[in-house]
């Protein structure tokens, strides 16, 4: 009797745990070995359920599996710009130098990281260093560029990295401010509408060679020093006023770095014929005599330069005549 109710329990528990459709199936084998065999199964997986929803709170796989997915986006700062391709991330830096901003947050966030040669660090000196794009403003801004650092977050077995970079520059935003209001007002009393681009290039240089004295002490690198206070400036102040200036008079510039007897910096220009060198400084006479202006590095060729032992980057300034 007993035995038979052991039967009549396991075969009313199957029934609880084990599918209708599937009962047929059992019946046809019907033994009491396999009876108490499925029924142990189904107790073995009735009881992990249960210890399962006992510890759901300790235990959920799928907020484990969620977390995981989403750890290196949670980690990624979220004062940051996200962004997920190189051109994307070097118009993020460009953007956030033209705005003279001190510090700017990028997160990568991209399917592919960069090669060698495009770490985050090239990458950065590229965009300050190498830009020849047709945004002449930039030029003048990445110029105005002190000193930068770059650093970089890197997380294990993913593309993602946080770029943290920090700028200073040769001026302060309110110096900029009042150089870029002054310049205005400058242009507005010494360039008319119907002058030629020549003209307009000698007015400009004009105008700095009469209020600008080379600054002998080597301190003054800004064109704020140049406009402002001593109104005195190295060859770095010179450039940068040169730049902003046809900038703001819609002439095409840049500026050129090499050595010219010692580390110089002055501008390649694009005159009604093509481009060429404008050496503010060089036309400055030292000391300095007021309104003596010279004409002599207004409008110079490479070849010119090069016979007198100036280098830069030649290659990189080729269109330069």
């Amino acid at each position: 009797m007993k035995k038979l109710i052991t039967i009549l329990a396991l075969i009313c528990i199957v029934f609880i745990f084990y599918p209708s459709n599937n009962f047929l199936k059992i019946s046809d084998k019907f033994s009491i070995e396999k009876i108490k065999d499925q029924v142990r199964q189904e107790l073995n997986r009735y009881n992990a359920k249960k210890a399962n929803n006992q510890h759901k709170d300790l235990i959920n796989e799928a907020e484990i599996a969620k977390a995981a997915s989403s750890k290196v986006t949670d980690e990624l700062p979220k004062d940051a710009i996200s962004v997920s391709t190189v051109a994307a991330f070097q118009a993020a830096v460009k953007s956030s130098y033209m705005q003279m901003n001190d510090e700017v947050k990028i997160n990568y966030v991209g399917k592919a990281w960069l090669t060698e040669d495009n770490t985050p660090f090239k990458l950065v000196e590229k965009t300050v260093k190498y830009d020849n794009s047709s945004d002449y403003k930039s030029v003048y801004f990445r110029y105005l560029i002190n000193e930068y650092n770059v650093n970089t977050i890197s997380y294990n077995d993913s593309p993602k990295v946080v770029v943290t970079i920090k700028f200073k520059y040769k001026t302060t935003q309110a110096q900029y401010q009042q150089v870029d209001m002054a310049v205005t007002q400058v242009l507005q009393s010494i360039i008319n509408p119907n002058m030629s681009v020549d003209d307009k290039i000698t007015e400009i240089n004009d105008f700095i060679v009469r209020n600008v004295a080379y600054d002998t002490t080597l301190q003054k690198r800004s064109d704020y020093d140049a406009l402002f206070g001593e109104k005195s400036a190295v060859c770095e102040g010179y450039a940068l006023l040169v730049q902003l200036m046809l900038t703001k008079a819609g002439i095409p510039s840049h500026i050129v770095t090499g050595v010219a007897k010692t580390p110089h910096a002055w501008n390649i220009v694009k005159f009604s014929d093509g481009w060429y060198h404008l050496d503010a400084t060089w036309n400055d006479p030292v000391p300095d005599q007021g309104n003596n202006v010279s004409h002599m590095y207004l409008k110079r060729t490479s070849d010119s330069l090069k016979k007198e032992g100036r280098t830069w980057e030649i290659d990189r300034f080729s269109f330069a005549k």
